[in-house]
């Protein structure tokens, strides 16, 4: 039904299996899972609780791959980093959270637009009053070692990342000549 692009009733059957069946049972379940949840979000964007519960679901397809696949396990939290982006972009604090920890469990394997994306956070926390100007420091000595390990392999995307990075650093105003 999946490959028929027949999500209505895919999702039928993928809820079934995903309540029924160990997560160890086949990692194709989880992926394909994560497609009908998606389409699923969309299919449900007027309802705001029920939008919810279904972003609260991939998620933990994610986790559960992680845990589950260990060979993925980084692949899958950046995944995980990406949906977070995707279905919470007007929610600083989420992003902060949710790609600290992803960041803390990967590190330089996160995407280029998860560091970006981090740092934004962290300065619209900052300008909010939520985190110190130190803490904001931090992070960028932090994700600029990460990000520096893929830029010295040769990683173009990585190295035009570090760019934004420095541009968000530089117009929050934490760092400052004095």
């Amino acid at each position: 039904l999946l490959k028929q692009n027949n999500m209505e009733d895919a999702a039928k059957f993928w809820h079934q299996a995903f309540t029924l069946c160990p997560p160890t049972a086949n990692q194709t379940m989880l992926i394909n899972g994560q497609k009908i949840l998606r389409y699923e979000i969309k299919k449900n964007a007027k309802d705001p609780k029920r939008r919810g519960e279904i972003i609260d679901t991939l998620l933990l397809t994610h986790e559960i791959r992680a845990v589950n696949y260990p060979k993925y396990f980084k692949k899958s939290l950046d995944n995980k980093a990406i949906d977070v982006i995707t279905y919470f972009s007007n929610d600083d604090e989420r992003i902060y959270y949710d790609l600290s920890d992803v960041i803390e469990k990967i590190g330089s394997e996160a995407s280029p637009v998860v560091f970006v994306k981090y740092m934004v956070a962290s300065a619209n926390m900052f300008k909010n009053g939520k985190i110190a100007a130190d803490k904001v420091m931090s992070i960028y000595t932090k994700i600029g070692e990460l990000m520096d390990v893929k830029i010295a392999a040769g990683d173009g995307a990585m190295a035009g990342a570090k760019q934004d990075v420095e541009t968000v650093l530089a117009d929050c105003g934490v760092a400052s000549c004095d």
